[in-house]
């Protein structure tokens, strides 16, 4: 497994972010799972980590295709399984973005999800 840490710019969120995905290759195979559902834990330019309740084999290829709202942007990717850890009573997966338009701006979404976590320890 592939443990890729060094990249320039990862933030860790102070309060996991909701996301919902489902599988859509094995292999390059196409397929169309149940939804699934789990937390980003951190998130760079290149990829995110996931925290979900599912055991996925990683000794194929998987894609999944997932969507998480920061603030008021709904973002959408495809990635694929790098890495699987146990942690407690879930399973984190480190994710490689595949998604040829994930011009994203990592830094700007950070922002969103500060001035977000702000807004509510207002209110």
């Amino acid at each position: 497994m592939i443990y890729r840490r060094n990249e320039p710019y990862r933030y860790v969120f102070d309060n996991p972010i909701y996301t919902a995905y489902h599988i859509t290759k094995i292999n390059d195979q196409t397929v169309q799972s149940s939804k699934g559902e789990g937390y980003i834990i951190d998130i760079s330019s290149g990829g995110v980590k996931l925290e979900t309740a599912l055991d996925i084999p990683l000794h194929k290829t998987i894609e999944i295709f997932f969507t998480f709202t920061v603030g008021s942007k709904e973002l959408v990717a495809k990635a694929v399984f790098l890495w699987k850890k146990k942690h407690v009573n879930v399973f984190r997966y480190g994710l490689r973005i595949t998604t040829e338009a994930w011009d994203i701006n990592v830094k700007d979404i950070v922002k969103e999800y500060k001035m977000t976590q702000k807004a509510d320890s207002l209110s």
